[in-house]
């Protein structure tokens, strides 16, 4: 995942794992722009990744796909919102967060209902 990171032209500040048993790992890696955590299920042949990113500079998409790459992915499903313009026709089961709920530009702008 760090080196996802590095191919979306990320600043890596931090990185957490954790190793299940008897398989699996979850890690986060801590960006300046933000964060990419990765949850993998071995024994299912699946891995979920959130790549969240909030600068120009960035491209999620390189990190996927070298992500998709490293796993040898058959498959690759995405769900992509555009921070801070969540369009909930888009993703129905979100509602809008209550104002003044969350402030500041790290915040989520909905929450899952």
């Amino acid at each position: 995942a760090v080196a996802a990171a590095h191919a979306m032209g990320a600043s890596v500040v931090a990185v957490h794992a954790h190793r299940f048993q008897p398989h699996g790992v979850s890690l986060v890696v801590v960006l300046a722009e933000s964060h990419l955590a990765l949850h993998t299920w071995p024994e299912l042949g699946t891995a979920s990744g959130d790549i969240f990113v909030c600068s120009g500079v960035t491209d999620p998409h390189r990190a996927k796909a070298y992500l998709a790459a490293s796993l040898g992915a058959g498959r690759v499903m995405e769900l992509e919102l555009e921070r801070g313009q969540l369009d909930p026709s888009r993703a129905a089961h979100w509602q809008a967060a209550p104002p003044g709920a969350m402030t500041g530009a790290r915040a989520p702008t909905a929450v899952p209902q």
